[in-house]
């Protein structure tokens, strides 16, 4: 079963199941994409958001290097 956290802690729930908990990969697209729409930024994608977050934070003035760790990237390119 695989589950999916906002952060390293499984206390720290995004987006959760309707009796509460984790809720399922499988699924959380729909959540996402529904509460998008309802903040009025209806066909906003997650990919959106790591791209305005690597944006934003090269802007700030974050490292190349600090940023490919943030992201998740074996590699700079």
């Amino acid at each position: 079963m695989e589950v999916l956290y906002a952060c390293e802690s499984n206390d720290s729930l995004l987006f959760t199941a309707q009796k509460g908990g984790p809720l399922h990969y499988s699924r959380w697209r729909t959540f996402f994409d529904r509460a998008a729409a309802a903040a009025g930024l209806e066909g906003l994608t997650p990919h959106d958001l790591r791209r305005a977050y690597a944006t934003l934070s090269t802007q700030a003035g974050v490292g190349p290097k600090a940023l490919q760790a943030a992201m998740g990237h074996s590699d700079i390119g």
